[in-house]
């Protein structure tokens, strides 16, 4: 399920500064510590801190049954045949902090305008509500777009995108 926050809580003034930082941290790292990490399985989000208001963001992606993900569950299928089922979906989480103490490297990307954090809100938001039916490969390629909109500050037509993808 699409999980929600307060979205009006974070509108910036067109003018404030939003730095954006890139989050890595071992994947699991809860349950195995640093261990996926050595073998460079790392999980990520993207930090959005205002610099007038002091708020922080974090935009990630969450596995809903993450360790079913990895490995498959393997179900009988008609007595000689097994089938394999993978458990992958995910969603696009927002979370109103930044833990510092869960991601290991937080590196500073670019600063982007308080008008430009409230473009790539609003399309965070209208990802989300169609997130339930969005399929897998056009929900990766929402995120790269994303991430190349901020890199290069570069706006994008969020509405005329979200129109296409929605009839995909």
């Amino acid at each position: 399920t699409c999980k929600a926050i307060d979205w009006q809580h974070y509108v910036a003034k067109a003018t404030d500064q939003i730095e954006i930082s890139h989050l890595q941290a071992p994947l699991m790292k809860k349950e195995f510590g640093t261990l996926l990490g050595e073998l460079e399985m790392f999980h990520y989000g993207v930090g959005f801190h205002n610099t007038r208001t002091k708020q922080k963001l974090i935009a990630e992606y969450d596995a809903q049954e993450f360790a079913k993900g990895i490995f498959p569950v393997v179900i009988p299928h008609n007595h000689s045949r097994w089938e394999l089922v993978w458990h992958n979906k995910g969603e696009v989480v927002m979370k109103p902090f930044i833990n510092e103490s869960y991601w290991d490297h937080i590196v500073p990307l670019t600063t982007i305008t308080g008008a430009q954090f409230n473009d790539v809100m609003h399309w965070l938001r209208t990802l989300r509500q169609i997130c339930k039916t969005m399929s897998q490969r056009l929900l990766s390629l929402s995120l790269f777009l994303l991430a190349s909109s901020i890199i290069t500050c570069k706006a994008i037509d969020w509405q005329d995108y979200v129109a296409k993808a929605t009839h995909q």
